[in-house]
């Protein structure tokens, strides 16, 4: 009797200490999300009651913030390169900056506040076996501290935890959430740097040639004469200060050029992920194979402007390259 009067003190003991420790977590976590609220104009944030890991957004001023106990960034939406989601410390979903899915996917889903895509990850990406974490891997312009890693599932069971179980379920939908806000980031990112793109008026030249390919639209379809348009495409070239040409002359075959990678220089992951969304059809597991046989061809077939582009954008990150 005495034996089952300690036993049961015991387990009371240890239900005690748990729900004080949980208290205790919790309380941590709600002050350090107070203090991220006061010093950061946070609408949506996240706090991992793992780590103290977390992210928010703010989608009026296009920025979002990231980080740990020990160290907080925020960055504008177009610094965001790649966004990836672990489980069990193996990927299972990655979208990287200029990705298709950003226009396509997204742009025909239904969102929901603050434009949060609504359905999230598709099952198939996801894993029946036991769970022991969940994570998203964010990946940022920022040379000083390129890998932002937030954690929203670990298991304190050491076999990992019943993937239907509630808390398991919570997480998978918690990260859902925030992973399609980090998308709309970027989606948003995209849209801007497009519109920017076409806001830029046209050069000199690109309105030249419109000029005449209109002209010459015209005079097919019988809107002006073969005469008004020998007229009005010479006064445009006079206006460009360029010789007169037909459309459609003969006009030499450019040089191309093949850029040769040689060295990837000190910044190698910004580097790696800046040829994935150069190089089409890059992959970053191709870049990485890629720097591992160095000198190694990037891309062949390009004029000397597309070749300059290229490697302007690799220097800008220290890496070495050369073309033939």
């Amino acid at each position: 009797m005495e034996l089952l009067v300690f036993v049961g003190l015991v387990l009371v003991g240890a239900v005690i200490v748990g729900v004080i420790q949980g208290l205790a977590k919790n309380q941590k976590v709600s002050n350090f999300r107070n203090n991220i609220s006061a010093d950061y104009s946070v609408e949506d944030l996240f706090v991992s009651p793992n780590d103290l890991s977390f992210m928010g957004f703010n989608f009026n001023e296009e920025t979002f913030f990231v980080g740990t106990e020990l160290a907080q960034f925020n960055y504008d939406f177009d610094r965001i390169a790649s966004v990836e989601v672990l489980e069990n410390n193996s990927t299972i979903n990655q979208t990287n900056r200029g990705s298709q899915i950003l226009g396509a996917a997204i742009g025909g889903a239904a969102f929901g506040v603050a434009g949060a895509m609504v359905g999230g990850l598709t099952g198939s990406s996801r894993s029946n076996n036991r769970l022991k974490s969940l994570s998203i891997n964010i990946i940022v312009d920022d040379p000083g501290a390129p890998i932002h890693k937030v954690s929203f599932f670990k298991s304190i069971e050491a076999k990992g935890s019943n993937p239907e179980a509630i808390l398991a379920t919570q997480a998978r939908t918690e990260l859902d959430r925030y992973h399609a806000l980090l998308l709309n980031a970027m989606r948003i990112a995209e849209r801007n740097a497009k519109r920017d793109k076409s806001d830029q008026p046209a050069s000199a030249g690109e309105d030249t040639l419109g000029t005449l390919e209109r002209l010459a639209s015209l005079r097919d379809t019988n809107a002006i004469t073969a005469e008004e348009y020998d007229e009005l495409k010479t006064n445009t070239m006079k206006k460009a200060g360029a010789p007169s040409q037909s459309i459609g002359a003969h006009n030499p075959s450019p040089q191309l050029f093949t850029v040769i990678l040689e060295d990837l220089g000190q910044k190698k992951i910004q580097v790696l992920q800046r040829m994935t969304e150069l190089l089409p059809g890059m992959s970053l597991e191709n870049a990485v194979a890629t720097a591992k046989k160095l000198p190694a061809e990037l891309q062949s077939g390009l004029t000397e402007s597309q070749a300059s582009r290229l490697q302007d954008s690799l220097a800008q990150l220290g890496a070495r390259t050369s073309r033939t």
